[in-house]
């Protein structure tokens, strides 16, 4: 079973990516156009409300970015530059806002963490917090 909503969360998403300026590199579109993360989401929650399965898209969407932007940035390759970036994200979460400095991702991943925490309870918070943290530590 897949959420009928699948095609219009691609679409949508496409248009959040290069809202947040995502769009860095032809590589990058087209992977994200190939990608179709609105199916994947659309698998894994079948029931989700058209906004729920949105905001799973555009987190699916988000950490593909992360992993391209940790690959192809060389961050990947500078633990110390990895950890600062993780890090962060993390502030961002507990409630700092992004400033001119941050590039796009940090921006996106505020426009995530605002748009997850308004709808969650504090406890699924903390439990994504540590779970995110815990991805983070892993590099």
């Amino acid at each position: 079973m897949q959420n009928p909503g699948a095609v219009v969360a691609d679409a949508r998403t496409m248009e959040w990516f290069r809202h947040q300026r995502l769009d860095e590199n032809e590589g990058r579109v087209r992977r994200m156009e190939l990608l179709r993360s609105g199916g994947l989401a659309a698998y894994t929650t079948p029931h989700a409300s058209p906004h729920t399965l949105q905001l799973i898209t555009d987190w699916c969407s988000w950490f593909f970015v992360h992993d391209d932007y940790c690959d192809e940035g060389g961050i990947g390759r500078n633990p110390y530059e990895m950890k600062r970036m993780h890090a962060r994200f993390l502030t961002i979460i507990h409630g700092a806002a992004p400033d001119e400095s941050d590039i796009p991702l940090t921006i996106a991943f505020h426009n995530l963490w605002h748009r997850t925490s308004a709808m969650v309870s504090a406890a699924w918070q903390q439990q994504f917090t540590t779970h995110l943290d815990a991805f983070f530590q892993a590099g």
